[in-house]
């Protein structure tokens, strides 16, 4: 699709990098963020179900996050989550990784310290609609183990947290096992 391929690039913490994929390609290069929307728009258009996930900040603790959330090492990051049709669940891929189902730098060590339902250390997945008014409509598809309505029914963008237009899940259950 590109030649040279997309590379990527840090985002400045907090702050809006490339994310449409036009502007991806015309770059050669994006976060974690753009890296995971051209993907999961590419599988799209193959007709393969897919959802952007991530978490705002990594809950590390004092010692490596003196400044809390605003330390390098507790920044955000976003992957890929395709939906498995043969288990009927979703699987993950973490475009920074080596691209296997369910492998990452992050997981489990980072993602087992995510804490449910607080909105700076959760993960979330994006959602089309509310999930609050899918799980009631249609709770056999919607209520999946470790999947629950975010607590405020957003996926919080950490370059702009007054942006609540992006409905998610609260998945932090099926990353940690705690379920």
């Amino acid at each position: 699709i590109t030649d040279p391929p997309i590379k990527f690039e840090s985002a400045p913490p907090n702050e809006l990098n490339a994310y449409s994929p036009s502007e991806v390609m015309a770059r050669k290069a994006a976060s974690c963020t753009g890296t995971s929307v051209f993907l999961v728009d590419a599988l799209r258009l193959c007709g393969v179900p897919a959802r952007i996930a991530g978490v705002p900040h990594w809950n590390r603790g004092s010692a490596t996050c003196p400044l809390g959330d605003a330390s390098p090492d507790c920044g955000n990051h976003d992957w890929v989550e395709i939906f498995d049709t043969l288990t009927d669940t979703w699987a993950f891929v973490d475009v920074l990784g080596d691209l296997r189902l369910n492998h990452s730098w992050f997981y489990p060590a980072m993602s087992g310290m995510a804490e449910p339902l607080s909105i700076n250390h959760s993960i979330y997945a994006s959602s089309y609609a509310d999930p609050r008014h899918l799980s009631i409509l249609d709770p056999t598809s919607y209520q999946r183990p470790g999947q629950i309505p975010s607590k405020e029914g957003y996926f919080p963008m950490v370059w702009d947290w007054s942006t609540m237009s992006v409905r998610a899940w609260d998945v932090t259950g099926v990353y940690t096992g705690k379920v």
